[in-house]
């Protein structure tokens, strides 16, 4: 796997029919960006269990780029729910 922000990113693989190397590419995730803090690890993470569970490398990938955009996305509501805990008036 090859990440490459807002370029996506890009999956190598070896297709055991025709004994070749297949790359393939995949667009990147429209989402409100708000950190990208741990959103590598979302993306290993997801890509990894979606692996495990007999997927190809390219769903694969795709499901591990959906749950690092979520991440992204759910820190603004971590960082507010914290500030609101925390008694940090917005």
């Amino acid at each position: 796997m090859l990440t490459m922000g807002s370029q996506g990113a890009a999956v190598c693989s070896f297709d055991a029919s025709s004994t070749s190397l297949v790359t393939q590419h995949l667009p990147a995730v429209s989402a409100n960006i708000v950190n990208t803090n741990g959103a590598g690890d979302c993306l290993v993470a997801g890509s990894l269990a979606h692996l495990v569970q007999g997927n190809s490398p390219v769903d694969a990938l795709a499901f591990g780029m959906v749950s690092a955009s979520q991440d992204a996305v759910m820190t603004l509501f971590l960082d507010l729910l914290m500030k609101a805990e925390s008694g940090i008036c917005l």
